[in-house]
């Protein structure tokens, strides 16, 4: 590239579609790197065909991917059509860069732009979108679409049983809540007893089930203003 940088790109070949890296060094470890952040994504693949380059021939990448399960093709020396997929791709990234940078000077914004369009628009050959046909799904873009009109997604048997898994674990949480508020309150009375003693005080108002006297403490503010009425009452009994 002008600017000394370089392009990796990654076409998988039954859809067609490309992640591109854009790297300042082309050596096996940055290389694995990067394929660690696209099979991180999308998994890693059974196979890979790549050309000849020293760093797609090192020990280093061929441990690499032995130990992911991928097994290596390498096409044959000054034979570019047999990756022919990814050299149709890099005449055309090619040529999409040197218009770019003569005319807007950031071609790496443009070359984000291009994937984009690229990997949502439908192939010649397939028929679909890559994102399509490797998602299984229809991926929104900035171009209208009927579906764009529902504003609830459609119920499917995944999004009723994460629903229904959802309210069972909220209903199991509160139930968790409500028993630990109730261990809590009673370990408030209890403390509350044990810190006010006295001869002629009702302290059975401070234990799990409040007498007539105190009715339904539920805050702990409650609690300490009846701590507050207890002392009172015990002071004037000295």
């Amino acid at each position: 590239m002008p600017t000394g940088e370089y392009v990796l790109v990654v076409i998988d070949y039954y859809s067609r579609f490309m992640e591109l890296e854009i790297m300042t060094k082309i050596t096996a470890f940055e290389t694995i790197k990067r394929l660690n952040r696209i099979f991180r994504t999308w998994g890693p693949p059974r196979t890979i065909t790549l050309d000849n380059a020293k760093q797609f021939v090192s020990t280093e990448f061929e441990e690499f991917c032995k130990n992911n399960g991928v097994h290596l093709n390498h096409t044959s020396p000054y034979w570019p059509q047999a990756n022919g997929e990814v050299e149709r791709q890099n005449r055309s990234l090619l040529k999409r860069m040197r218009i770019s940078h003569a005319l807007y000077d950031d071609w790496k914004a443009e070359l984000h732009q291009y994937l984009q369009l690229y990997n949502n628009t439908p192939h010649s050959v397939t028929g679909v979108s890559p994102n399509e046909l490797l998602q299984n799904r229809k991926v929104r873009t900035k171009l209208p679409h009927v579906d764009d009109l529902e504003t609830i997604p459609p119920s499917t048997d995944f999004r009723d049983r994460d629903l229904e898994r959802k309210t069972l674990g909220k209903e199991r949480e509160d139930a968790k809540q409500l028993e630990r508020n109730k261990e809590y309150k009673g370990a408030v009375y209890k403390s509350l007893a044990e810190e006010v003693p006295g001869e002629g005080v009702e302290v059975r108002a401070l234990t799990a089930e409040p007498t007539r006297n105190v009715k339904n403490i539920d805050e702990v503010t409650e609690a300490q203003e009846l701590v507050t009425a207890l002392r009172q009452q015990y002071e004037e009994h000295k």
